[in-house]
């Protein structure tokens, strides 16, 4: 897969990738350590790391590579970028923690922004839902008014070419479709609604294959 994507993309593209996929692996590991001692993050620690666990930001480089279109380098550095795409990963994962909360406490996941912030706020797991939806419509809003920032910077920046003017609309779409497609993807997939018992267990009868009493 890899010979594939970096046969069509820029260096740059490349680096950004690869990092992106480290971390996200990587954020397993911490997921996994927080599991074994049942240890709910700190918000502000935790939101850190889902924006890593979730995977979101090596599928939005993919967006790229999907639509054979680049954005510059110099733009993708940008305050304005940088910001919708903290924003969109944040909208995704925020919104998969609310839908996948019922099926982490069956399985044993303590990794979840509705626990941390009901363990932050003192409240209950309602009203930390409560809480999870307005930082949702407010991480849009951030990302639509950073959208028309970086419409309104590209307009003025000489010597952008249109067919990066075009990439710049692909990728902002593409986050759109994401947010949204995620959460038509967890109402409306099973994913959230049967539980996977074998998922993250330790019971060394089921590790081993065999029918658990």
């Amino acid at each position: 897969m890899w010979r594939r994507l970096a046969g069509r993309q820029s260096i740059q593209w490349q680096l950004r990738f690869i990092t992106h996929l480290g971390q996200f692996l990587d954020a397993f590991r911490y997921e996994a350590v927080n599991r074994e001692h049942r240890h709910v993050p700190a918000l502000s620690r935790y939101a850190q790391l889902r924006r890593a666990s979730g995977g979101i930001t090596p599928s939005l480089d993919l967006l790229e590579y999907a639509a054979g279109l680049e954005v510059p380098a110099l733009l993708h550095e940008s305050e304005q970028l940088r910001t919708m795409v903290d924003k969109a990963s944040d909208v995704v994962v925020w919104v998969n923690d609310v839908l996948s909360l019922q099926k982490e406490l069956v399985v044993g996941e303590v990794t979840n922004g509705v626990l941390a912030v009901s363990r932050e706020l003192r409240c209950g797991i309602q009203d930390a839902i409560d809480h999870v939806y307005r930082k949702v419509a407010r991480d849009i809003d951030v990302f639509l008014h950073a959208e028309e920032s970086l419409t309104t910077l590209c307009g003025s920046w000489h010597g952008l070419r249109e067919a990066e003017r075009a990439a710049v609309g692909v990728f902002a779409d593409g986050m759109k479709a994401w947010m949204r497609g995620n959460l038509e993807w967890g109402v409306n997939s099973g994913r959230y609604v049967e539980i996977d018992t074998l998922r993250l267990t330790r019971d060394p009868d089921l590790l081993g294959g065999r029918t658990p009493a």
